[in-house]
């Protein structure tokens, strides 16, 4: 419901899935070097590929460090996946 929430406040219109027991992050490979943050987030372009990876913490538009990270989310967005 969280997340649900999350994604309707900042207007994501993509696919979202949760891996509570971070399975996905194992098997990619990288579950340990992720291990002192709270979340990972993918994005996966439609040929399967990941494209950007956010390694934990929030991200928002707005400034200091979530706004980075919101900003580089965007740009990874609008570069791999085709317009709809």
């Amino acid at each position: 419901e969280l997340v649900r929430r999350v994604a309707e406040q900042y207007g994501f219109e993509f696919p979202l899935a949760l891996d509570n027991q971070w399975s996905t992050i194992r098997a990619y490979g990288v579950g340990s070097a992720f291990t002192r943050f709270t979340s990972v987030s993918f994005l996966i372009g439609p040929d399967g590929v990941i494209r950007w990876v956010h390694d934990g913490g929030a991200y928002a538009p707005g400034g200091g460090e979530e706004g980075r990270a919101y900003e580089a989310l965007v740009e990874a967005i609008e570069r791999w996946l085709p317009e709809r």
